[in-house]
């Protein structure tokens, strides 16, 4: 494998609670090329494993990865809701990539790619919650990251807004490391698929 691609590697990370322990001991290694679809019930432990790669929480062990341009897109989120979606992603952009020149060309088709093209001018809290969580997801690919993090990213958005979703995940493997994390594994018909099953805060 391509030595300069992203690798994360997660060597004895737990994060624990006053009264819980959210992720005990993962020891687990996510590259390039596949993608990583994170399983299981609710307050398993998913969404930790997400928040501590991307530095959200504070955990013990160690997480190695390069520094590269992350996209995340959280299962709770708050928009600004004053700004228009274009205003919004358009300024995000600008903050997290360095072609700077080259963001309205890639924000239309992403807006088209989730049919938010004629809602680009509303303004945020004008949104549906099933556009609200498209918006969400837009952000996450604005700037091409290297790094992909998805929290739940099917809730919520219709069907049509789900495939073409799965698509735009696809062209991304080969050169993307993409985690997510779902209720709805059967909505990823991927050949690269790899799933990783978490219970109790330990991967099985």
């Amino acid at each position: 494998m391509n030595s300069l691609l992203p690798v994360i590697t997660m060597t004895n990370v737990s994060k624990k609670y006053r009264l819980r322990t959210a992720i005990e001991e993962i020891n687990y290694t996510f590259h390039t090329g596949k993608l990583y679809v994170i399983t299981g019930p609710n307050g398993s432990g998913k969404s930790t494993i997400l928040k501590c790669i991307m530095g959200l929480l504070r955990y013990d062990g160690q997480i190695d990865m390069k520094h590269v341009s992350i996209g995340y897109a959280p299962e709770q989120y708050i928009l600004p809701e004053h700004l228009t979606v274009e205003e919004f992603l358009v300024n995000l952009g600008r903050v997290k990539s360095k072609e700077v020149h080259s963001i309205n060309h890639r924000l239309i088709p992403l807006l088209e790619a989730f049919h938010m093209l004629e809602a680009s001018n509303q303004s945020i809290r004008t949104l549906s919650n099933g556009m609200k969580q498209k918006v969400n997801l837009i952000q996450a690919f604005i700037h091409q990251p290297k790094v992909l993090l998805l929290d739940e990213p099917f809730r919520a958005i219709d069907e049509a807004s789900k495939i073409e979703l799965v698509e735009m995940i696809k062209q991304r493997i080969p050169d993307t490391l993409i985690i997510i994390s779902t209720h709805q594994p059967q909505s990823i018909k991927v050949k690269q698929k790899k799933t990783v099953k978490i219970m109790n805060g330990r991967i099985n």
